[in-house]
């Protein structure tokens, strides 16, 4: 077994030359999602190649591309509301020569002033229909009064009520 000296002095002498310290790579951070295509991207560029194309046209073209026609039917809309790309009697024709990312709907909202929600409309509330109240019956009643009181129509239906009762 060494000795306690020659043991410390290995260690000393090795406290005095440094070695150089091991580089720690960073995990690189989860993205949240995979991206596998810029539909809006190839979206813009197709408007920007094929100039004076509906919309239906560019979206049955992007669909051949392998991007959901929704997408693209929704990313011509932003596009069109943000300035992108305008809608010429129903053709599209890009604004810019190269594509700029759009903008969320947060920063387009205050950039142009437009509120971003709007007040929410109340439910309409539960209107409780209340059944008619139980006729009164007054016990000092006056037949003659109620029949000047009724209508020709009223008159003949309590006739044939009147009638079904006490059968005749």
């Amino acid at each position: 077994m060494p000795d306690l000296k020659s043991e410390l002095s290995k260690v000393i002498s090795s406290w005095d030359n440094p070695t150089p310290p091991v580089q720690q790579t960073q995990p690189q951070p989860a993205m949240h999602h995979n991206v596998t295509s810029n539909v809006t991207l190839a979206t813009f560029n197709y408007v920007r190649d094929n100039p004076g194309k509906t919309r239906p046209d560019v979206a049955n073209a992007m669909l051949a591309l392998g991007c959901k026609k929704s997408s693209s039917t929704s990313l011509l809309s932003l596009m069109v509301k943000q300035g992108h790309v305008r809608e010429t009697q129903g053709l599209l024709y890009a604004n810019h020569p190269t594509y700029t990312p759009l903008k969320s709907a947060r920063a387009f909202a205050k950039a142009t002033g437009i509120k971003l929600n709007p007040p929410k409309v109340k439910a309409k509330a539960e209107v409780k229909v209340e059944a008619p109240a139980a006729p009164q019956i007054n016990s000092a009643w006056d037949a003659e009064t109620l029949l000047n009181h009724l209508s020709i129509k009223q008159a003949r239906a309590l006739y044939d009520e009147l009638r079904t009762i006490f059968g005749g």
